[in-house]
């Protein structure tokens, strides 16, 4: 048996499973029907990830529909602190200089695609544009090493922020990149779906850090209305984030809030999840869940009832009920069982010498709770 059978908890190390036995939950199908809500928030293991793998993958499929990806690694987000500092300390002002930089960034990587694409590329006029063009970057680099490298050689070290600010959008040729592009995906017929994950990597709780984030949020919510949803842009964002946004932004009750999707998961749609798994895993022949997670539960642990009791030991997150499923089967197999037991879940959660009632979940679930607030709110000393 495999260390995590039900599949890693990380949807970048998780995509033979993601592939194979992927909930179909509600907040799924309600993105695939509508760009309405394009701002997808939840909190750490909710599987924001997983989501924009699969709806990656749905586009993907769709004929005349071209993806793209935005992934920044930690480095490369702390790299932009650098360049984006020069739109002074207010944080309007950070909001307002990051949002046109990124709605730049997302307008040339989209050019720069369709013009190594074999069959759209005849329909970009790039006469108009190809300085832009030409000094933008490969596709090789990341989009964050691009966008301080374009600033730079925009922006004069004299300038205040107000002015660097103002002038921005001259400077970027925002308007003229925008026509250009607009036209060659009308010519081509062809609509561009971005997707935006990971980009609380080397995020900093304070002005610069959510008006960062801020900013590409703006830019992606105004370049699906200018573009008339020729492009549509998926931005993945942390629970404790957008929180930080609501109170720094003025203007997030009418931009944002209308435009925001906030994964839920109950314990419906977290035990199907979990037998969707079990059955890819184990290749089990059972159709209802139920009768999938009784052929691999014994005794307390049976039924709906039995999964509750898992369950009640976590924060209702995809990722709890992974990790601590995941253990409970390697510690029934190294029992030679292939059904876990309420003692392989006692063990897993570190109260095997006491009994697990439930008096005792609470205790659990408030660990856990402090555990996320200590991950998500702490810094070095801090979360010592």
């Amino acid at each position: 048996m495999k260390g995590n059978v039900l599949g890693d908890i990380r949807a970048e190390q998780d995509r033979t499973m993601l592939d194979t036995a992927f909930w179909e939950s509600a907040d799924y199908r309600s993105l695939l029907e509508s760009y309405d809500r394009p701002i997808i928030v939840g909190r750490r293991g909710t599987g924001k990830s997983a989501l924009a793998y699969r709806l990656s993958k749905h586009w993907k499929s769709k004929p005349k529909t071209l993806v793209l990806s935005i992934s920044p690694e930690e480095e490369q987000v702390i790299g932009l602190r650098d360049i984006f500092d020069q739109f002074g300390e207010k944080y309007l002002h950070i909001k307002a200089g990051t949002k046109m930089a990124w709605r730049y960034a997302i307008y040339m990587e989209i050019l720069v695609e369709l013009g190594d694409h074999y069959k759209y590329k005849n329909n970009l006029d790039l006469s108009q544009i190809r300085d832009h063009y030409s000094t933008w970057g490969s596709r090789r680099q990341s989009i964050s090493t691009k966008i301080r490298k374009k600033l730079k050689n925009i922006t004069a070290p004299s300038d205040s922020p107000q002015s660097r600010i103002a002038d921005l959008s001259d400077n970027l040729e925002l308007e003229l990149i925008e026509e250009v592009l607009f036209e060659a995906l009308e010519k081509s017929k062809v609509q561009y779906v971005v997707f935006a994950d990971r980009l609380d990597e080397g995020y900093s709780p304070d002005n610069l850090g959510v008006g960062i984030i801020d900013g590409f949020i703006q830019a992606a919510i105004d370049i699906k209305s200018r573009m008339n949803e020729k492009v549509v842009a998926f931005t993945f964002v942390r629970d404790n984030i957008y929180r930080a946004i609501s109170k720094l932004d003025p203007d997030f009750t009418r931009n944002i809030e209308g435009q925001t999707l906030r994964l839920h998961w109950d314990e419906y749609n977290l035990f199907n999840l979990v037998c969707y798994r079990l059955k890819s895993a184990f290749n089990s022949d059972h159709e209802n869940s139920v009768r999938i997670w009784n052929q691999f539960a014994a005794k307390e642990l049976k039924g709906r009832e039995g999964f509750r009791i898992a369950l009640k030991l976590t924060l209702y997150r995809p990722r709890d009920i992974l990790v601590l499923l995941n253990e409970a089967f390697l510690k029934a197999n190294s029992n030679d069982r292939k059904e876990i037991i309420l003692e392989d879940i006692e063990y897993t959660c570190g109260v095997s010498d006491v009994q697990l009632t439930k008096r005792s979940y609470p205790l659990i679930a408030a660990r856990g709770l402090l555990r996320q607030f200590i991950q998500e709110h702490c810094h070095g000393d801090q979360a010592s």
